[in-house]
């Protein structure tokens, strides 16, 4: 396996966060990070890494129509139960279109989002830091807790319970709550 595009973690990066010198767990370093990255991504209802999208919307009559990834860098097009539609106004800023939703309409909208271009000579970095460290604070929780234990406890010491089924860290949370953006 090797990373896709939008991974913004290079493996020697998180190998050296890691503290791992071999080879032997490249393949599932590489898979927890593009988890740690779609996740992070979705936590904040964003997107690191600039793509194209497509979404499906049902019109709810209102006036705003909230896209799902940010930031919004164009769109594309728009179309109203199949035809092509023009009469809105893009808010790019605020990651929606502003226009007349007719209820119960099929609206879909393909856009460009995300922060930074794939091929861009930008260092992801300093672009997206916090991004960043949350997807490998992420790696290292997940990697780290590989046995699937919950809770441990050791008599005398104290107890420590692990994140279930690749659940965020609250490490990661506090690092993305900067960026991460609601959905109204």
């Amino acid at each position: 396996m090797s990373l896709s595009n939008y991974a913004i973690v290079t493996l020697p990066d998180t190998k050296g966060f890691l503290k791992v010198d071999n080879n032997d767990d490249d393949s599932l370093i590489e898979l927890l990070i593009e988890t740690a990255t779609k996740k992070t991504a979705d936590y904040c209802n964003s997107q690191w890494i600039m793509r194209e999208f497509e979404e499906v919307h049902i019109g709810d009559g209102k006036t705003k129509l909230y896209l799902y990834r940010q930031p919004v860098i164009s769109v594309e097009s728009v179309t109203v139960d199949g035809e092509a539609y023009t009469d809105y106004t893009e808010r790019l800023s605020g990651g929606y279109l502003w226009g007349s939703w007719a209820k119960d309409t099929e609206i879909i909208v393909t856009y460009t989002a995300g922060y930074i271009e794939w091929d861009s000579s930008a260092d992801i970095n300093t672009v997206i830091p916090e991004a960043c460290l949350a997807v490998l604070d992420c790696v290292a929780e997940w990697y780290n807790n590989r046995i699937g234990i919950k809770t441990e406890s050791v008599s005398g010491i104290g107890q420590v319970t692990y994140n279930d089924e690749y659940d965020l860290p609250q490490s990661a949370k506090a690092k993305l709550s900067g960026l991460r953006k609601s959905l109204l």
